[in-house]
């Protein structure tokens, strides 16, 4: 099968090329063929592409597009219309807009944007969607970009400019996939959304890590956040998302497993460093995390 190079297209809306951009479009046979095969049904890329400094990029479907579009800006800035309304796009800012619903986008006349772009297909992106914040209402998320991101998008633009081979599609798309795992993490733990949030989440996991064998005190760990107990609850569960005594507890048996796989210690002295005196009732909980009671978690085979 021939290569996917990258195509020298002009964008709808540009005087010419973006000096230094790279494109590939899957031919439809190609995307039409991968959608049938069980492992590209939950996602597929079909477009991907980088534009640097994209000065005149602008782009209006009407009728939207088959695919879910995503934009992200890594400098100078755009702006995108959806659901009715203009939402202003910045250096960070990644863009989803839904698939057969009108949109518009563009960049900035005066500081037009750098960004890398891809279009997907696949049941799994209403999921992946809502993971990364999106709704209704919000087609844009700030969040900081990273390396990661860089080398995941340059690995599924570089292996899409190679070929389209089954196996070039399931690295591609794996990269995406990862591409946008590690987007919602970012959005989620990011400096941008939340200032101080993740010291203060941080602080307080520390604090349990060093108190397992202690019961557990709302108000003590609200205080070290300085939050009260009500926002701290909420905000350790957006940014976990796990309640705090969940947390705590899975905490506790990720140490008694640690134990009972490098310590000779008997069940009931590995449930006392972990905080549970009795040991019917630590036994009960290593069950419900693990599938297993701590003796069968001993003797199973690991590595």
């Amino acid at each position: 099968m021939p290569p996917a190079s990258p195509t020298p297209q002009t964008p709808a809306g540009s005087p010419g090329f973006f000096r230094g951009q790279r494109i590939v479009v899957l031919p439809p046979s190609v995307v039409r063929n991968a959608l049938a095969q069980p492992l590209f049904s939950g996602l597929l890329p079909t477009d991907i592409g980088w534009f640097p400094s994209a000065s005149g990029h602008h782009r209006v479907r009407p009728a939207g597009a088959a695919e879910t579009v995503f934009i992200h800006c890594i400098s100078g800035a755009g702006w995108c219309e959806w659901g009715g309304r203009r939402h202003t796009v910045g250096a960070g800012d990644l863009v989803a807009l839904p698939s057969h619903a009108a949109h518009a986008y563009g960049a900035d006349q005066r500081h037009p944007w750098t960004i890398r772009w891809f279009h997907l297909v696949g049941a799994d992106l209403p999921a992946l969607r809502e993971a990364l914040g999106f709704d209704a209402n919000r087609p844009v998320r700030s969040m900081t970009d990273d390396a990661t991101l860089a080398l995941l998008f340059d690995d599924a633009l570089s292996v899409l400019e190679q070929g389209y081979t089954s196996s070039h599609l399931l690295r591609a798309s794996r990269a995406l996939a990862h591409y946008l795992a590690h987007a919602a993490w970012l959005v989620h733990h990011s400096p941008v959304t939340m200032p101080d949030t993740p010291a203060r989440i941080a602080r307080c996991i520390d604090y349990m890590r060093l108190h397992l064998d202690r019961p557990l005190r709302l108000a003590e760990l609200a205080a070290l956040a300085h939050w009260s107990p009500s926002h701290f609850k909420a905000r350790f569960r957006q940014h976990t998302g796990y309640g705090c005594i969940d947390y705590f507890i899975r905490l506790r048996i990720h140490a008694a497993c640690q134990l009972l796989d490098t310590t000779a210690l008997d069940i009931q002295s590995v449930a006392a460093r972990v905080g549970y005196p009795d040991s019917l009732w630590f036994s009960k909980a290593f069950k419900t995390i693990t599938g297993l009671p701590p003796s069968s978690y001993r003797k199973k085979k690991k590595g």
